[in-house]
């Protein structure tokens, strides 16, 4: 009898727990997706594509998250790669004088372009439209300092540059230029500042100025102020300089 009862007990409960075992998968489930998408988060994130391309050449160190640093895959050297401390500058320098990098660019192959002669005052019109030929080789230092100045001086905002439009030309006129962060060209404007700073002051020093104010109020009722400063410099030429 007790044999007999044994199987008799496991049909019943099997058949009454069928009916509720129906839903079970359901939050199973969910909760298996919940659980590899918490745990799947922090690899997802570090195995996201990275904004640069340096990173196709540079992996990031396990160590301090305050003070991350990346090795280069080919000679194995490390630097610090804090996003808006270090920035990726250090890392692009050093991928020009590895030797273990296998896409070695010679930096002193050239290409031959056209520019036009620069007009002399008194000369004949006939050479106008002459043109010579000049060597320029790509310099990546040199694009990103244009890149700064074009900035500065059409008064542009830093995150023009991650726009796709602006990406999308670069790529076609210079594939091997890579479009760096605004915070990047945030630091390339502060040092051309900085410079043009220290060239202002050699060219003040041991001279005389004349300094002129103006102020107005614009139609939104806000003020502002105009310093105009004129000086003859060495070649008694009359510079002006507004701010």
């Amino acid at each position: 009898m007790d044999s007999g009862e044994y199987p008799r007990s496991n049909e019943s409960n099997t058949s009454s727990s069928e009916p509720n075992s129906l839903p079970i998968p359901v939050p199973v489930t969910t909760s298996s997706t919940n659980s590899n998408t918490e745990g799947g988060n922090p690899a997802s994130r570090c195995n996201k594509r990275k904004t640069s391309q340096i990173w196709d050449h540079f992996k990031k160190l396990d160590g301090n998250a305050k003070t991350p640093r990346a090795a280069c895959k080919y000679c194995g050297k490390d630097y610090a790669c804090h996003t808006i401390l270090n920035g990726t500058s250090n890392m692009w320098s050093h991928l020009g004088v590895c030797k273990k990098f296998p896409f070695v660019i010679d930096r002193k192959q050239k290409t031959l372009v056209l520019e036009p002669k620069p007009k002399i005052e008194g000369g004949d019109n006939g050479e106008e439209n002459l043109v010579t030929v000049k060597a320029v080789g790509y310099n990546y230092e040199e694009c990103r300092k244009a890149l700064g100045k074009m900035v500065i001086l059409d008064e542009l905002p830093f995150n023009f540059i991650e726009n796709q439009g602006f990406k999308s030309f670069c790529k076609v006129m210079q594939p091997r230029f890579d479009v760096p962060s605004r915070l990047t060209i945030w630091r390339d404007c502060l040092k051309i500042y900085l410079v043009e700073k220290e060239k202002l002051k050699k060219a003040l020093k041991d001279q005389c100025l004349c300094l002129t104010t103006d102020t107005w109020t614009s139609i939104q009722n806000i003020n502002y102020m105009c310093l105009t400063t004129h000086w003859i410099d060495e070649g008694w030429n009359l510079i002006i300089h507004l701010s």
